[in-house]
């Protein structure tokens, strides 16, 4: 019996150590996931709201209505951005991709970079798992062109082929040709591993820079329901 009760005291023992290791690597992943989140989500507002500020001030002396115009869709930035980080901390920000393109497109053209948008083969019509890898790697790409590149031109390519759904974005003007492993790309490839599949970024021989995920049938099969 003393045994048996000095036994079940190490294991009582050994049973908080364990929940008290698996509670430390549960708050570690919430932290990295909204660090993750917070990055990718915050990079491209910023960025546009930089942008139409520099266009506001601009327009300021020369078309005061239209300035006027940027200021209001600078306001309505922000006030998404503050509703998406709420969100975010409560792991409830849903992205779709057809979303993101259409805000990529439109803020990208805003900005002076013709945008063509190519989905041979492709459907926007994925699982939600596929949905938020890809359409966060259209938010990275257009984030990364913003901020890195001098770019004219961007395609946004999405195509299905043997098995596997894939996601290109290419400009023509990286300014950094060494870029590809800051930590949003970080991020995004670790998104599309724990989605099966995998997430690239390396300048071309254009002088341009092309981003690029795949991701396996199974993860990006069409949702039909």
């Amino acid at each position: 019996m003393l045994y048996g009760t000095v036994r079940l005291v190490r294991l009582v023992n050994e049973l908080y150590d364990t929940r008290a290791e698996l509670a430390e690597l549960a708050v570690g992943e919430e932290r990295v996931r909204v660090s993750r989140d917070l990055h990718d989500l915050l990079g491209q507002s910023l960025s546009a709201i930089s942008l139409k500020g520099d266009l506001a001030t601009r327009l300021l002396p020369l078309d005061p209505a239209r300035a006027r115009h940027e200021i209001t869709g600078l306001t309505e930035i922000a006030r998404a951005s503050l509703r998406d980080v709420r969100a975010v901390t409560r792991d409830e920000h849903h992205v779709t991709l057809r979303e993101e393109i259409a805000a990529a497109q439109g803020l990208l053209m805003a900005a002076g970079v013709e945008t063509r948008i190519n989905t041979p083969g492709g459907d926007l019509a994925l699982p939600q798992s596929a949905q938020r890898v890809l359409a966060w790697a259209v938010r990275e790409g257009t984030t990364n062109l913003l901020r890195h590149s001098d770019a004219t031109t961007c395609t946004i390519t999405l195509a299905r082929s043997n098995g596997t759904t894939s996601l290109d974005i290419h400009n023509n003007g990286a300014r950094n040709q060494g870029l590809g492993d800051g930590s949003g790309l970080a991020g995004l490839k670790d998104r599309a591993a724990a989605a099966g599949g995998w997430a690239g970024g390396e300048p071309t021989g254009d002088g341009g820079f092309r981003l690029r995920v795949e991701l396996p049938e199974s993860t990006a099969a069409v949702d039909h329901s």
